[in-house]
């Protein structure tokens, strides 16, 4: 069996991996205090699993079989929200 540690870069691997392009970017890890911050903002509990790979890569942006997928750091999450979702969903 697989630890945790171990399962996070696999994955990452398998489904994010860049092509022979290497146009695949990643970010820096986010730190707890980051993660912890953002879900008091957005008065949200991360799932643990989404935690895991913001530890390990605070974004993402990219292609995944041939889809383009943009994944914000975690500190742009609250303002991202108030910027595109306050308009339609006034509870965001």
């Amino acid at each position: 069996m697989h630890s945790e540690k171990d399962v996070i870069p696999r994955l990452i691997e398998t489904y994010f991996g860049s092509g022979p392009d290497f146009s695949n970017r990643f970010f820096s890890p986010a730190e707890d205090l980051e993660i912890s911050v953002a879900e008091e903002n957005l008065n949200v509990v991360f799932p643990e699993d989404y935690k895991n790979f913001l530890r390990h890569s605070n974004g993402f942006e990219g292609f995944i079989n041939g889809y383009y997928l943009r994944l914000i750091p975690v500190s742009f999450l609250y303002e991202n929200t108030q910027d595109y979702c306050s308009e339609s969903w006034p509870w965001a």
